[in-house]
């Protein structure tokens, strides 16, 4: 993919009308964009991208724009900064709270000697300005593990509590531990990390890359990091981590035991995948992941709880493409 393409479905009274918009408009390589739509005003929609900016100190950066007309037209560019006119930024993640207010966690970081962290920053007005950003967690924070990959963002309705998980970046050999961390003043500062996993329901010794997606709803937060070890378990299976004092105590189950394929493997898979929390029901969670039950092909599949936590239906396919088509799905 050589350019950003958004794809956005404007409805309006009377008619419905789709169009393609090239957001980055450059003929490199800029992708793994994300976007959020305000929930007090769905006209307002963010958009947030790692791109290039090219001149002195060229260098991977994360770049926002906004729309307040439904996606019909849209801002300039904005360039989040860097910590140091060294660094390189990616993995960017963005949340609305229950307000307006938006909230963007990004990687900012330099290899060789290595420095840097995953910071926050937050908008008042939409995406026009963000705030200087503080940061979340150091790169150097736990002696070698680097634990700055994938920073994924969940923001409570009031905007106070805020929570990021992390991993180790991709090329820290395991054991692994992903990481959880969070913020009580809505961003302006962050607790102490901690490891998500914990005795009896670890990750174990062979994932190399334990990737936690949160979610949240009041005082609960919830997460799903994947795990095998098989002293504690003879199947691979993925691990609920649930708190309902704002990440202070988990009480850990089981969401699945994983019997995707494994000769499925694939280099160049992102293998990400996405928790959510019904807003209208609290004991109601989703998980989408990829994984292959049928071949060799990645596949998108879902499990849902309707009594938060305690039992998931079976894994649902959800691409309807043939099984074995030569297809990866990937980057859900």
């Amino acid at each position: 993919m050589k350019k950003l393409l958004l794809l956005l479905s404007l409805f309006t009274i009377g008619f419905v009308h789709s169009q393609n918009i090239n957001l980055s408009n450059l003929t490199v390589f800029e992708g793994e964009p994300y976007i959020a739509i305000n929930p007090t005003n769905n006209q307002n929609i963010v958009v947030a991208w790692m791109g290039y900016v090219f001149g002195s100190g060229t260098a991977l950066t994360i770049k926002t724009k906004k729309s307040i007309d439904g996606g019909q037209t849209w801002s300039t560019a904005v360039n989040l900064p860097h910590m140091s006119p060294n660094f390189k930024s990616a993995d960017v993640s963005i949340a609305f709270d229950g307000t307006g207010k938006l909230f963007l966690t990004y990687i900012d970081y330099r290899e060789s000697p290595d420095s840097g962290g995953v910071y926050l920053t937050k908008s008042l007005n939409g995406g026009t300005t963000w705030s200087t950003p503080v940061k979340v967690i150091d790169a150097l924070t736990d002696g070698t593990k680097r634990p700055i990959d994938r920073p994924w963002l969940s923001v409570s309705n009031s905007g106070n509590n805020i929570y990021v998980t992390t991993k180790p970046a991709p090329w820290i050999l395991p054991p692994n531990r992903p990481y959880f961390i969070s913020s009580s003043n809505g961003g302006t500062s962050f607790n102490n990390w901690r490891y998500l996993d914990t005795t009896n329901f670890l990750v174990g010794n062979v994932i190399a890359a334990p990737m936690a997606v949160p979610a949240v709803t009041g005082n609960t937060v919830i997460a799903i990091y994947p795990s095998y070890l098989p002293s504690q378990s003879v199947f691979a299976k993925y691990i609920l981590a649930k708190s309902t004092n704002g990440g202070g105590t988990f009480n850990y189950s089981t969401v699945f035991n994983s019997s995707f394929n494994t000769a499925a493997a694939n280099d160049s898979a992102k293998l990400s995948y996405r928790l959510i929390i019904n807003p209208t029901n609290s004991n109601h969670y989703v998980f989408v992941c990829i994984g292959s039950l049928s071949g060799v092909d990645y596949d998108i599949y879902m499990t849902e709880t309707l009594n938060g936590g305690s039992s998931w239906s079976a894994l649902t396919r959800i691409n309807d493409d043939a099984i074995n088509n030569g297809k990866m799905q990937d980057l859900l």
